[in-house]
């Protein structure tokens, strides 16, 4: 348990680094993009997502499953199978990406401007995003955090350079999808180099292919389910509105969900392999405290982000964009929420997956793609991206709501309530306490109010954890030096 958060904090630590770097960035990006071309960007995002599931049909999620508990040379030769599989499949994705470019121009562009050579570049990052995906999955097996961190830094300094680059040299959005994917191809080359020097590659196993599969293959449509509550929405909006409001959506939900992958993805990324293996050693009581602690703590940094962005969200958009972006600032909030919605859900899913019944989060995940289907349809071409962004979350919500229903049913865990109602109570302080000196204390400058709202809502907040008992100052101190220091 105690290598668990070691390495959490790690993680935690490298992803806060990075995170600050694409905010630094972030305002160059906006400025120089603009909201139409920082929409295509993200359209060529959108492709890759929805075609990248089809790479390891699914089976990203059998590795997770099955290889912790193996024996070495199992675990080598399971994983060389499937990345070949991974291999072979990204090239064919990228041919018929290549093949049916201008249908998926038309339909993810609009039909206002001419797009086909991004959607090629779209085929090109499917399949450096999946081989990286394929290398990073062996060191999660593996309980690597170290390597993890390496591999993300190294990928980012890189695409740092590329941008900085770009910026430097008055180069279009096109140069710049297109160098950074050369720069994930260095790397990628590098890191498999590295593997067959290390023989970390063997001779295949062919075992492999049919429990992975069998376990993996009810995953893929809860894969392409995904997509949809992630990304269909700018489908919507390209159809009914412009690549101007896609741009102004995508940033609100890059800031949002930034948040998610630096607070949540840390601690969520090594719970399916920890958890597999607490069910697998039988080791249930140790299995329950690990799910109520990272529920708690993903609670306690999440809950007052989301209320504290709704009081400073558009000034923190001021400062990394420009008023065009900033008009967005609610979406910020609203997509926080809803993936907060999303990643408490997996954790319920799991818990259904050890139980082998995997297909209850396709049931659950596709339930809640037909409902955001509606609510987009209802939404969007009213309210535009506003509307995106409360279908999203509703979805999510309602995605939480069953999965939880069936994952408590199990009776492997049991849910602790009472922290997380102190939680939510101390958030409300927060929020009101923060909104009353922002409006009658802090108005007097912009620049003076930010700041002093952050610095009054962390201080309220401290408070309400130690009167309600929450979490102790020393527990935090402790933690801070255990974990974020010592990485």
């Amino acid at each position: 348990m105690n290598s668990f958060w070691k390495n959490a904090g790690i993680m935690t630590f490298a992803e806060i680094f990075l995170k600050l770097k694409a905010l630094i960035m972030m305002p160059f990006i906006t400025k120089y993009l603009g909201a139409v071309n920082y929409g295509i960007w993200s359209q060529v995002m959108v492709i890759v997502a929805l075609l990248s599931p089809l790479v390891f049909c699914g089976m990203d999620n059998s590795l997770a499953r099955f290889l912790p508990g193996k024996t070495r040379e199992q675990q080598q030769q399971d994983f060389t199978g499937w990345f070949l599989f991974g291999l072979a499949s990204s090239f064919f994705l990228f041919f018929l990406v290549f093949i049916f470019s201008h249908q998926f121009s038309e339909l993810f562009f609009g039909t206002e401007g001419h797009y086909p050579a991004f959607v090629v570049l779209a085929g090109l990052n499917i399949m450096i995003t999946s081989l990286l995906t394929g290398i990073r999955n062996w060191f999660r097996v593996q309980n690597n955090a170290l390597s993890l961190v390496y591999i993300t830094i190294i990928q980012n300094l890189t695409q740092m350079i590329v941008l900085i680059w770009i910026l430097m040299t008055h180069q279009g959005i096109y140069e710049l999808v297109l160098w950074s994917l050369i720069a994930d191809s260095v790397l990628i080359g590098s890191y498999i180099l590295y593997m067959f020097k290390t023989k970390i590659f063997s001779k295949p196993s062919l075992k492999w292919f049919k429990p992975y599969f069998r376990f993996g293959i009810v995953l893929l449509p809860s894969g392409y389910a995904v997509w949809v509550l992630n990304s269909l929405d700018r489908v919507f909006l390209a159809q009914y509105h412009s690549l101007a409001d896609i741009g102004i959506y995508s940033i609100g939900f890059t800031i949002g969900y930034t948040l998610i992958q630096v607070i949540v993805n840390p601690i969520w990324s090594l719970f399916p392999t920890k958890s597999a293996e607490l069910y697998n050693l039988n080791n249930i009581t140790e299995l329950n405290k690990l799910f109520n602690q990272s529920i708690k703590l993903i609670c306690w940094l999440i809950f007052p982000s989301v209320f504290g962005l709704v009081i400073i969200g558009n000034q923190l958009l001021h400062f990394l964009s420009t008023e065009e972006f900033a008009s967005g600032y609610l979406v910020v909030p609203i997509i926080l929420s809803g993936y907060l919605f999303s990643m408490l859900s997996s954790y319920f899913e799991m818990i259904l997956a050890l139980k082998n019944k995997p297909y209850f989060s396709t049931i659950f995940t596709t339930l809640s793609c037909f409902i955001n289907i509606i609510l987009n349809f209802l939404l969007i071409p009213k309210f535009s991206y506003m509307g995106a962004a409360l279908a999203t979350t509703l979805s999510f919500c309602f995605q939480l709501t069953i999965s939880s229903i069936y994952g408590l049913k199990e009776n492997l865990i049991s849910f602790e309530k009472t922290p997380i109602l102190k939680i939510l109570l101390s958030t409300l302080g927060m929020f009101l306490g923060t909104f009353y000196a922002k409006i009658y204390w802090f108005s007097f400058d912009e620049n003076w109010s930010f700041f002093l709202s952050i610095f009054t809502g962390i201080s309220i907040y401290l408070i309400f954890t130690w009167i309600l008992q929450i979490y102790s100052f020393n527990f935090l101190l402790k933690l801070l030096k255990k974990d974020i220091l010592h990485a």
